[in-house]
């Protein structure tokens, strides 16, 4: 019995000694490129305001024009069983990255849009694993790398690219971007190959594992807090439908966001997201 409780004893102490370097080392430790060498990992991205049509303003001037109404929600999502409108702008906003020179310098043979879908198929097949992550080291390791190992370095940078060109216009296509997701996977239209089980997982993954949450951590702030957001989307439907079978308790993550957005000034939309994780929250608190 007492060598039960030393041997308690010492995985502790070396778990949180783990722990604590994870920790302090999390900007080498937790890099998507620590496979690559540094001078790839490095790259910086370029920007384009050539030929292109680029102004540095908005996005949506490049995708069908939003009504009054819409920008004041600050989101691209269209009316109900509008979705043909909604497909057009996302088509739109693809067609746009291809005339970026930052993206044709990555000779995509078949245009963003496509390898954006073929994208999030092999990310649907290939979800992290969410429950006993620090349980094993090899799952630990393995979730740390997973966005590396799934698409690999070049997309990677594709997207990380992507990010910090558009960072200006994120908020309208990241809405647009998640409300048509949604609508395919509902329709099945077999263009996106994922399900709302897969856009859980993932939701999951940021919001309650360690290499989840490092991963938004080494995005901007802005960056981090819509992801966070839209992961809470996605808790908060699972919840209602009865299919958050890891249990995830979304009430501190939205307090913690609330909290975020509320001291931060770079999101034009705060006080739609505010609203929205109020309501959240209530509803949430509710169900317990």
């Amino acid at each position: 019995m007492k060598k039960n409780r030393w041997f308690v004893v010492v995985f502790a102490a070396v778990f949180l000694i783990l722990a604590l370097v994870i920790f302090l080392n999390r900007d080498n430790f937790f890099s998507d490129e620590k496979i690559a060498t540094r001078e790839e990992s490095k790259a910086v991205p370029y920007v384009s305001e050539g030929d292109t049509g680029y102004d540095g303003k908005s996005v949506r001037k490049k995708i069908v024009p939003l009504s009054p109404e819409e920008k004041a929600q600050g989101s691209s999502v269209v009316e109900e069983g509008n979705e043909d409108q909604l497909r057009e702008r996302v088509e739109q906003f693809f067609d746009y990255l291809d005339r970026q020179d930052y993206i044709r310098a990555y000779k995509l043979e078949e245009g963003t849009y496509r390898h954006f879908l073929g994208l999030v198929s092999k990310l649907s097949a290939r979800p992290p694993v969410v429950s006993g992550e620090m349980k094993d080291l090899y799952i630990l390791r393995n979730n740390i790398a997973h966005f590396y190992r799934v698409i690999g370095r070049k997309n990677i940078l594709l997207t990380k690219d992507i990010l910090y060109n558009e960072e200006k216009d994120l908020e309208p296509v990241i809405a647009m971007l998640y409300e048509w997701g949604l609508r395919e996977i509902e329709n099945k239209s077999g263009k996106i190959e994922a399900s709302v089980s897969d856009l859980y997982e993932y939701a999951a993954f940021f919001l309650n594992t360690v290499s989840g949450k490092a991963y938004l951590l080494r995005r901007t702030s802005g960056v981090r807090m819509l992801l966070t957001y839209y992961s809470i989307l996605t808790i908060d439907r699972a919840d209602k439908e009865n299919l958050n079978h890891y249990g995830v308790d979304i009430i501190p993550h939205v307090n913690l966001l609330i909290d975020d957005i509320s001291r931060y000034s770079g999101l034009d939309h705060k006080d739609k997201y505010l609203e929205r994780l109020d309501s959240i929250k209530k509803s949430a608190e509710n169900r317990i």
